[in-house]
């Protein structure tokens, strides 16, 4: 019956979200900058934004907290790149991890303050970083 020939299962793609049908047409249909911009900070989820802002201003160990927190909750609603996005937060993530582990391979407190800082420096470029990968994919498949 088989005689040698491989079975090659064929699958279906992935249906696309409606959410991110929605959005794509939305940008489609804008007519100005402003109507495109508004419709790129529609494809990020808006606590996403909020926490990071928060996290630039609290102090020390909740910034980590609030760009976890942030990272959650973007992988898990990004209407529109949602891969690239959390390749934005895994990147944040681990220039963090660095700079931990190398204060610590240091035994220096002194060191605390630079990644405390470089938390909220994450925190600032990803508030500029997210609108733009979102925006990149709405503009490749248009």
């Amino acid at each position: 019956m088989g005689a040698g020939y491989p079975v090659q299962v064929r699958t279906a793609p992935a249906p696309v979200p409606a959410e991110e049908i929605q959005i794509r047409a939305r940008y489609a249909n804008a007519m100005d900058g402003l109507g495109k911009f508004g419709v790129v900070m529609l494809a990020i989820p808006w606590p996403v934004l909020l926490i990071l802002l928060v996290g630039v201003f609290v102090s020390n160990v909740w910034a980590v907290v609030f760009l976890c927190l942030a990272w959650i909750i973007c992988g898990a609603n990004a209407k529109v790149a949602r891969t690239g996005l959390n390749r934005c937060f895994l990147g944040a993530a681990v220039l963090y991890t660095i700079a931990w582990l190398s204060g610590v391979s240091a035994n220096s407190y002194m060191i605390s303050d630079i990644y405390y800082s470089l938390v909220r420096w994450c925190c600032v470029i990803l508030i500029l970083l997210l609108p733009l990968v979102a925006w990149r994919a709405l503009e490749s498949r248009r």
